[in-house]
């Protein structure tokens, strides 16, 4: 047991890797299906539409001569506090609300990232320990070591899978939300009306 015991880790690692992969080429945007830096890249952007705060006028509205959403919450501003303030307020908000969208993104992908790179040394301890903790298995004293690395090994092998489950899992509702409707009012489309 012992001898394929790499194997067998070998199998689950893999494993975990086609899921992941899996996940990843499932994620929506204009790079799904493919795996890769730039395709995840372009899905994070396609979905999560950073820009939107930061470029209020670039708005689908504004492209086809319309007000745009930015100019709109102006005027309703103009209309309840003055014209000064609606000028003021609009593209502040938009700025705030996209700096922090962004910040927010930023913060986690790199704690993503970073949490990938340890699993990624984690795994590689893990395996080098491998033949010896299998010899621990057949002891009852000292089987409770093994288990402890078995849950360890199990824990670090199914993170990634479990980590672009949950990328998938946010991004597939913002992305359709997105292409339901304006990407301003990422809800307008997203449900039948009742009337």
């Amino acid at each position: 047991l012992v001898n394929f015991s790499l194997v067998i880790a070998g199998t689950m690692i893999n494993f975990a890797g086609n899921l992941t992969d899996y996940f990843m080429t499932a994620l929506p945007g204009p790079g799904a299906g493919a795996i890769g830096p730039r395709q995840f890249a372009e899905n994070l952007t396609s979905a999560f539409q950073p820009q939107r705060y930061l470029l209020p006028d670039a708005a689908p509205d504004a492209l086809t001569g319309g007000t745009s959403k930015t100019e709109e919450f102006a005027a309703k501003a103009n209309d309840a506090a003055g014209a000064w303030l609606g000028q003021i307020i609009a593209p502040v908000a938009s700025l705030f609300f996209g700096w922090l969208n962004l910040l927010v993104i930023v913060v986690v992908l790199v704690a993503f990232a970073f949490m990938l790179l340890v699993r990624y040394i984690m795994l590689g301890i893990l395996l080098v320990l491998m033949p010896f903790v299998w010899l621990l298995w057949i002891f009852a004293s000292t089987k409770k070591h093994w288990d402890k690395w078995w849950d360890t090994f199990i824990r670090w092998t199914f993170f990634a899978p479990i980590v672009v489950f949950f990328m998938w899992l946010v991004m597939a509702p913002s992305a359709a939300m997105n292409q339901a409707g304006d990407p301003l009012t990422p809800f307008s489309g997203a449900a039948p009306s009742i009337a």
